[in-house]
């Protein structure tokens, strides 16, 4: 099995991303158990190498160790555990051992009564597991009590609507329909930024107590519907009396899940009428853009570079009507040319490099992977001069990561013609030299975070992180 953003959310709620510095990056600290750790809990490098006193990482490369480590600890859950887990049930036994340790779960009476099919015993056992130097702790009783809920939610009642960290117009709405609440209660009014950061998870969790609902840091369907229908059932907030909250907007240039979602439902008009279908890859582009037109005039729609909530709504009434289609996928092949691929798909580009290694770590902002058949063929030549294998940390970005991890507005990331990579046992400044050896045109060491980027700009820049 693996993970969901549900797990992800929870332990980015509960670890913390420490020592945070003025330029957003994070330093190596001393945890209570006197272990050198960085961003979300990192102890081990995905390489093998520790943590030490002094080391900086970006929040792009603390996300990459996170789920590295959350993908071991996965493992570690997958082989202990021999009764059948749901979603839910296995992204809390990720976050109870990736707190605890594997070999704690291992050896616990949670597991035990777990793999007996004692599954309300199991979780029951979560709330002991509180104590810090032999009193209880207020933080890990929160955590045991957002685990256990995990644990006992059904599934269907999970989906998640809007995670902590998200950043996308489902947050935008999220806060819109929340103003309302805020405003009749006579509380602060949120941003309506967009991003799903700490003053919207407050007071999300301050409508989920007043509401009887279990205090999470995602906003799951049943949570959605309690806020839509008070947004509903009342006027806008003061000071935005007039405007509507728009549903599932999306505009040219656009990415994401909704994107996608537009693009499947479409495929059902578009094949209803002979057209072309379109490429279901997140990427609000021109055959998208020139397809929606098309629908836009067949329907009596303005011709416009967006959707409103009237034609998402025309749009999806004729997709439940008559239903999904086989969508064309992005074409396979490598040359030097930057191609598009589905995030979600794992695409052999070469003998040793797939497309999942360069997908965007955004945790479900984007759904598409822009990736350079140059960058790549380059990567094979530098993986066989320095005789190993090599750990891209950071590939492709979409706006909304590259924005979250402070990257500058024209990052090489952004086109998918750059990689953060990682060779265990060779120093950044070696990478960095045997890359420039092979023709990479751009050339980053970062030598105290211990990773190398590289890129094909089309011109030479050299500099030191």
């Amino acid at each position: 099995m693996r993970i969901s953003r549900n797990c992800v959310s929870l332990v980015k709620e509960f670890e913390g991303y420490h020592r945070e510095l003025s330029n957003g990056n994070c330093k190596a600290y001393l945890c209570p158990a006197n272990v050198w750790t960085i961003g979300f809990g990192t102890t081990v490098y995905p390489n093998g190498t520790t943590v030490k006193s002094g080391d900086i990482a970006t929040r792009e490369q603390a996300e990459a160790y996170l789920e590295d480590d959350l993908s071991n600890f996965s493992s570690g859950v997958v082989s202990r555990v021999n009764v059948k887990l749901s979603q839910s049930q296995f992204d809390a036994l990720v976050s109870f051992s990736y707190n605890v340790g594997l070999g704690a779960f291992g050896n616990s009476t949670l597991l035990r009564k777990l793999n007996r099919g004692d599954y309300q015993g199991a979780a029951n056992e979560f709330g002991k597991w509180v104590y810090g130097g032999n009193r209880v702790l207020a933080g890990l009783v929160r955590r045991r009590k957002a685990e256990k809920n995990l644990f006992l939610a059904e599934d269907s009642a999970i989906v998640n609507r809007a995670s902590y960290g998200d950043s996308n117009n489902t947050v935008k709405l999220l806060q819109k329909m929340l103003n309302v609440w805020l405003s009749t209660y006579e509380k602060d009014i949120l941003e309506v930024d967009g991003i799903y950061g700490t003053g919207t998870l407050n007071a999300v969790k301050d409508f989920q107590k007043n509401n009887q609902l279990p205090q999470e840091s995602f906003v799951d369907n049943k949570c959605w519907s309690f806020i839509e229908k008070f947004y509903n059932d009342k006027t806008q907030p003061p000071g935005n009396p007039s405007t509507p909250v728009e549903k599932n907007i999306i505009k040219l240039n656009d990415s994401g899940e909704d994107v996608e979602t537009f693009q499947k439902m479409l495929n059902s008009w578009l094949k209803k009428f002979n057209k072309k279908l379109l490429v279901v890859d997140g990427d609000y582009g021109p055959a998208t853009d020139e397809a929606a037109r098309d629908f836009q005039k067949n329907n009596k729609q303005e011709l416009q570079s967006y959707i409103t909530s009237e034609c998402w709504k025309l749009v999806e009434n004729f997709w439940k009507k008559h239903g999904d289609v086989s969508a064309p996928q992005p074409a396979p092949g490598l040359d030097d040319r930057i191609k598009v691929y589905n995030k979600h798909s794992n695409i052999k580009l070469s003998d040793n490099f797939s497309s999942s290694e360069f997908k965007c770590k955004c945790g479900g902002h984007c759904s598409s992977t822009k990736i350079s058949g140059k960058v790549v063929k380059l990567l094979e030549k530098l993986r066989a001069k320095l005789g190993k294998p090599i750990y891209i940390t950071s590939a492709y970005r979409c706006k909304v990561h590259n924005r979250n991890v402070g990257g500058v507005s024209n990052s090489r990331h952004l086109v998918g013609d750059a990689a953060d990579i990682v060779v265990a046992g060779v120093s950044p400044d070696q990478v960095g030299k045997a890359a420039e050896e092979l023709g990479f045109d751009g050339i980053g060491v970062y030598r105290s975070q211990g990773f190398t980027h590289v890129d094909c700009r089309g011109y030479r820049a050299r500099w030191f992180g």
